[in-house]
């Protein structure tokens, strides 16, 4: 996966919000699926904020996923 898809997928994320998926010594991390592309591939995004202001996204793990997840 090139980091421009990465980039890409992160983008996915803009105007949405997202339910803490779990928290680690104090760090909160998310997780969402993302369908993107042309035909649309499924992906799986895990993130986590960082700084005083939350200003700072850091990607955790991006992977494809071989079949759409039912929500």
């Amino acid at each position: 996966m090139s980091d421009e898809l990465i980039l890409e997928l992160a983008m996915c994320l803009d105007g949405k919000t997202f339910p803490k998926d779990s928290s680690t010594d104090g760090i909160d991390y998310y997780a969402a699926d993302i369908e993107h592309g042309n035909p649309p591939k499924n992906y799986r995004l895990i993130w986590l904020f960082e700084g005083g202001r939350l200003e700072v996204l850091g990607i955790i793990n991006a992977y494809r996923r071989k079949r759409k997840v039912k929500k």
